[in-house]
């Protein structure tokens, strides 16, 4: 039951201002002189729901002509202009508004009391055509003004607040592709989703493209921002009528040009539902007497006026949802004819219909005339700004949510996505995005803390959308429950179904012939699986094809009798449910070493999801996985399911996160479990085995789990290098056209050096990450002496203080330190050689051309001809760095790892723009700001770049770039 409440009001010359929505009960009398300031009291007795409305969106531009009209009809208190409502509020603090037997059920925020004007509507028989625009304009906004969340949670039923969203605070400009520009033979090869990939020099703004189609079909898959975009642009062209500041065309933007037209919206499945068998097809007027059936009796009045104005003016018809018409009583064809007939009727009027792609492109549903454009997935920039405008519009909306900490939430889920190739995948959808951004705010800032939780909540979710009952309004205006929810149709309850679905997944996964995208999966074979879940004896297969049809959520049409998930990684999870049960470890382990591709998400959500449970079972999994230690000996013998398997078995360990909670006492098996995973993982990184991406993802892993390879990472909290000697004598230096085709002038001329005079030893990789975090920690950066003058003054003018960060791969522990200059390089071999007490370097010029090419003037560390798969490049397909020694088959003769590829490093050698004079002109001095040498290529160039004579001239020794490392040397005694 409501509760009432007093609303307070100042009248202002141009109307009265709510200066507190929440404060206890009031009436509020007719304005008798608004020009002079008073506290007023005007009866809220009977007012209509539509005639509330409008008065709640009045602007201080129609106010005035309003005021006059007050001061020269003013009358008594009870006059027969009197309106009265009741207001109040429930116990969840919702906005209760009755009268005239109509009642608004909502938020303070929904209302958008802010600023409004309370005012009786002229007596009966004295309508004013304004105030009746007016009243239709505000029933667009108040049915496109805000986004129902409530309708995509059910979660945030529970929170009020943030069900109902201003659809213009959080609205996130789409954009489109367009199918006249995209290869067709493509798209119906590869379906439109997976074309988009491929077609993004096709992008247009989907308000461009309506802007410029008098006559246009915007699809889209489930999900994509169809009906939101309708919304908006219906909101904003009758808030530009009405004046409202938070939605007109100035949010259209310049993309807009067409100005304020009139919109009217209909959503098909409400008109096909009052479409009745007797209607004809040709009846030509079919259209617009829903449009004025939807109106209602307050605005009946009004529809001869708008259907004047659409005549003698033109509108936006905006026509929502032609795939969710039924083939029932020939009402597809019903609705095609009437839209066609509606468009012959009113020439001026342009429209807009949206509808999934699958069905909108069969022949028989494409409305001639009608340009047709395909919603793109969100890209990396406009995921950003839905997430900014989502937590900004928190922060006005939810108490005790304070701006800068709405910030921080939004660079939290900002980073999430970004550094999250799975999240990436899906919050490229609006809808998924949508579910994202509202489970992280109601979770209070974060996401579930793994990725199977996430897609838990977010299939759960799905499910509910999919399965819920289908509402739609009949012709005499009513709801109508046109379909059960799906537990109620089958007479199963939703875990059943949920099972089933499992089931399907399992199934349809493991035939599936492509490794990428979701499965199609056949009518039959759907109506099938829920058939086994029904507890109703009488149910039919007709029966589930008629319920599942044109339903969206977990499962969606994807055309005529096909059907698929949302997303490749919904199938994958509900198929490892399934497997968690069905005969667990040992069928998942069987299934990953013969298809690895396949299985390996489904096995490691499957891990995830055991060890929610019980870590013991996620500990069984990865001992199935990798049951023994690699054995150094017999390693050459190891089949590649061995490999694969020890990689799953180490992706699963990081999955769960288990490894990290081994306690040395007591889990000996486990620890032992570990020391064997980590065993084959460095087995695996240091010989070569598999792919160069999937060596580099074990290589990620190892990191994660421990590297424990000599060289590679911390002993005593000092870097522990591993060393190759070098023996001094003459060699090869440089290049010339005759030997290498690709010699650049800074290369030439070739000749022979003889700098190296004395026996060096060079540490066999780059620093780690792992290492130079030890002189960060150890305060190098707070300490001059380990400093040049020149980088101690430039950092202290830049404000350095540890490394340039770079996001994902390049922080793992193994990989190559990056984003370091050459002054900090100096300053971490000064420091290492105080620790050590030997004297530590950067080698020079001289000595890294020696150790990578060895005597003979070979190309490359490996010989004179390229080799695939010898050093991480940009035809390896890895774009960024990788574990260090990933590439045995590019070790320089001395044994020295990465000296192509992977990452530019630093020598201590001054620039000089070629070799001529070398010997007498060379300078090793580390004083001063002069350009220094860069040698190796790195994971992004070309192969001729990763030539051991190749040199970076760009080489200022403040950059700090993502490509940028370094390796040590020292004198040996």
């Amino acid at each position: 039951m409501a509760n009432n409440f007093p609303i307070s009001l100042q009248t202002e010359a141009i109307g009265l201002e709510v200066d507190d929505p929440l404060i206890a009960s009031m009436t509020v009398q007719q304005v008798r002189n608004p020009a002079t300031p008073c506290t007023t009291e005007v009866a809220l007795a009977d007012m209509t729901h539509a005639e509330l409305v409008a008065q709640l969106a009045f602007t201080q531009r129609k106010m005035e002509a309003l005021t006059r009209q007050l001061q020269a009809n003013s009358a008594p208190a009870a006059s027969s202009n009197e309106r009265a409502v009741t207001a109040g509020h429930d116990l969840n603090d919702n906005v209760i508004i009755t009268g005239d037997g109509v009642a608004y059920y909502g938020t303070v925020e929904t209302l958008n009391i802010h600023s409004a004007v309370f005012h009786a509507p002229p007596a009966p028989g004295l309508v004013d055509p304004k105030e009746l625009l007016w009243t239709y304009l505000n029933q667009i906004v108040l049915d496109s003004a805000t986004l129902d969340l409530a309708g995509i949670d059910h979660k945030m039923a529970y929170d009020q607040e943030q069900a109902r969203l201003e659809l213009a605070a959080v609205y996130t400009a789409l954009d489109t592709l367009h199918i006249a520009m995209l290869d067709k033979r493509k798209l119906e090869r590869f379906g439109h989703r997976d074309y988009m990939e491929m077609a993004e020099h096709a992008r247009q703004s989907a308000l461009a493209f309506v802007n410029s189609s008098p006559y246009a079909a915007l699809l889209g898959d489930p999900g994509s921002g169809k009906t939101t975009f309708a919304s908006f642009l219906a909101l904003c062209l009758a808030g530009e009528i009405l004046g409202l500041d938070h939605a007109n065309l100035t949010h259209l933007g310049e993309a807009w040009t067409q100005g304020a037209l009139l919109p009217v919206r209909v959503v098909l499945r409400n008109f096909a539902a009052q479409l009745l068998p007797e209607d004809e097809p040709q009846s030509g007027d079919l259209l617009w007497k829903h449009i004025t059936l939807q109106m209602g009796p307050n605005l009946a009045d009004f529809a001869p006026l708008l259907r004047q104005h659409l005549l003698e003016e033109g509108g936006l018809l905006l026509l929502d949802g032609l795939d969710e018409v039924p083939e029932v009583q020939a009402r597809r064809a019903s609705v095609k004819q009437a839209v066609l007939d509606f468009r012959r009727q009113f020439p001026r009027v342009r429209i807009l219909i949206t509808s999934r792609t699958y069905a909108y492109q069969r022949q028989e549903w494409r409305l001639p005339g009608f340009a047709e454009a395909v919603l793109a997935p969100f890209q990396p920039d406009q995921i950003d700004d839905f997430i900014n405008k989502w937590y900004n519009h928190m922060a006005q909306i939810r108490k005790g949510l304070h701006p800068e900490e709405a910030q921080g939430r939004a660079t939290i889920l900002k980073e999430a996505v970004r550094n999250n190739q799975h999240l990436r995948d899906l919050a490229s959808r609006p809808l998924l995005l949508t579910l994202m951004a509202s489970l992280h705010s109601w979770r209070g800032g974060s996401l579930p803390d793994d990725r199977e939780q996430l897609y838990e909540e977010s299939v759960e979710l799905l499910l509910d959308i999919w399965e819920r009952p289908k509402i739609v309004h009949n012709r005499a205006g009513a709801a109508v429950l046109q379909t059960e929810s799906m537990a109620e149709w089958l007479r199963a309850p939703q875990s059943i179904v949920r099972k089933a679905l499992e089931s399907l997944a399992y199934d349809v996964h493991a035939g599936q012939r492509e490794m990428t995208g979701a499965a199609d999966i056949a009518e039959a074979r759907l109506v099938e699986a829920l058939m086994r879940a029904t507890h109703d004896p009488d149910m039919r297969p007709a029966r589930v094809v008629e319920y599942i049809r044109d339903r969206a959520g977990l499962l969606t049409n994807k055309g005529e009798g096909v059907y698929s998930f949302p997303h490749r990684t919904f199938q994958e999870y509900l198929a490892a449910r399934h497997l968690t049960e069905a005969g667990f470890p040992g069928l998942l382990v069987q299934l990953v070493r013969e298809e690895p591709e396949r299985w390996r998400e489904v096995l490691l959500l499957a891990a995830a999801k055991v060890a929610r449970g019980t870590p013991y079972a996620a500990w069984t999994l990865v001992n199935k996985l990798c049951p023994h230690p690699c054995d150094p000996e017999r390693a050459d013998v190891a089949v590649e399911s061995d490999w694969w398997a020890a990689l799953l078995a180490g992706q699963a360990l990081v999955e769960t996160e288990i490894h990290e909670a081994v306690d040395p006492v007591v889990d000996q098996d486990n620890l032992a479990t570990l020391a064997a995973v980590r065993s084959w993982l460095q087995k695996l990184v240091s010989t070569g085995q598999l792919a160069a991406t999937d060596r580099a993802s074990a290589g990620r892993t190892l990191a994660l789990i421990g590297d424990q390879r000599p060289g590679v990472g911390v002993k005593d909290g000092r870097p522990d290098l591993s060393w190759v000697a070098i023996e001094p004598g003459p060699f090869l230096m440089g290049s010339n056209q005759a030997h290498d085709r690709h010699a650049l002038d800074n290369e030439m001329p070739r000749f022979i050096c003889t700098l190296i005079r004395r026996p060096y030893a060079i540490s066999r990789y780059p620093i780690t990450v792992a290492q130079y975090q030890t002189f960060v920690a150890a305060g190098g950066y707070s300490e001059p002496r380990y400093w040049t003058a020149a980088g101690w003054a430039w950092r202290q003018e830049q404000g350095i203080n540890g490394p340039n960060l770079y996001d994902g791969l390049f922080n793992s522990l193994n990989h190559p330190q990056v984003g370091v200059s050459w002054y900090e390089a100096v300053a971490f071999c000064n420091w290492l050689s105080q620790e050590t007490g030997r004297a530590i370097r950067l080698p020079t010029e001289a000595e890294w051309e020696r150790t990578a090419r060895h005597t003979d003037g070979r190309l490359y560390p490996w010989g004179d001809d390229y080799v695939a798969g010898a050093c991480n490049l940009n035809d390896a397909g890895i774009g960024g760095t990788t574990a260090v020694g990933l590439f045995p088959a590019g070790n320089a003769v001395c044994g020295a790892a990465d000296m192509a590829g992977n990452v530019w490093e630093w020598c201590s050698t001054r620039w000089l723009p070629h070799y001529a004079g070398y010997e007498y002109n060379v300078c090793d001095d580390l004083a001063g700001h002069e350009r220094r040498v860069l040698r190796g290529g790195a994971f992004y160039n070309s192969r001729n770049l990763l030539r051991c004579a190749s040199r970076n001239f760009y080489a200022a020794p403040s950059n700090r770039y993502s490509s940028i490392g370094f390796r040590v040397a020292c004198d040996m005694k």
